[in-house]
């Protein structure tokens, strides 16, 4: 990725969570790791309790066992996975990533 790559990618990141997390104390290092690489955009239409069950919860230590996060994630901001938390999300983050 070169630098005009990560610079886009670094804005489309804060307009889709400076609205809800920018006042965290985590935020700057959640953009940080976001757009320190590669990032791979899937879109998943279904139920979101389903998927949210297949990622699991937020806090990987707190993850079951057999979730995305429970067996692949570490530590946060460096979270592994996003699922949008409603539809509402959902279509307003799909806005900015295509």
């Amino acid at each position: 990725m070169d630098s005009s790559e990560n610079d886009h990618l670094r804005k489309k990141l804060e307009e889709q969570y400076g609205e809800e997390h920018s006042e965290k104390g985590y935020y700057g290092k959640l953009i940080d790791f976001m757009s320190s690489g590669t990032l791979v955009v899937i879109i998943w239409k279904g139920n979101l309790q389903v998927a949210n069950r297949l990622v699991g919860i937020t806090a990987p230590w707190e993850c079951e066992i057999g979730t995305i996060r429970g067996d692949l994630a570490c530590v946060l901001p460096e979270n592994l996975v996003h699922v949008s938390h409603t539809e509402a999300d959902a279509k307003r983050e799909l806005k900015i990533w295509l």
